[in-house]
């Protein structure tokens, strides 16, 4: 689940509320391995976005300084790492919120057509 907004000062807030997958089966490995621990989140966006990010925050604490933009021609992806224990099961219900200013302070800007922003979780640092 996920909320976007808008603030007074132009700053796109997109937040994810944590959730347990409900489709998955509890004896799935890598449900197992990213239910203790989760390393990186990989979110799926474009090159002109890599100077736009304000700040990525779990739960209010910033780990803007754990993320950096990789570039694949006009696409990039921004990897949050690094973060411990900050995603785990106990987690479930924390909010994973993205900020980003001008020229990526909307969801189309941000993610392209259809505005649907990519994400996937992973258990390392691979």
């Amino acid at each position: 689940m996920h909320s976007t907004s808008l603030d007074t000062e132009g700053v796109l807030n997109m937040c994810y509320t944590l959730a347990k997958n409900t489709g998955v089966a509890t004896g799935d490995v890598c449900y197992n391995r990213l239910k203790f621990r989760t390393f990186k989140v990989v979110f799926k966006t474009l090159k002109v976005c890599r100077r736009s990010l304000v700040d990525v925050t779990i739960d209010g604490a910033s780990y803007k300084n754990s993320s950096r933009f990789d570039l694949y021609g006009p696409d990039a992806v921004l990897r949050v790492q690094s973060l411990g224990d900050a995603i785990t099961e106990s987690a479930l219900g924390s909010q994973l919120c993205l900020a980003f200013k001008a020229p990526c302070n909307t969801p189309v800007q941000l993610a392209g057509p259809g505005g649907s922003l990519q994400y996937f979780f992973a258990d390392s640092q691979k």
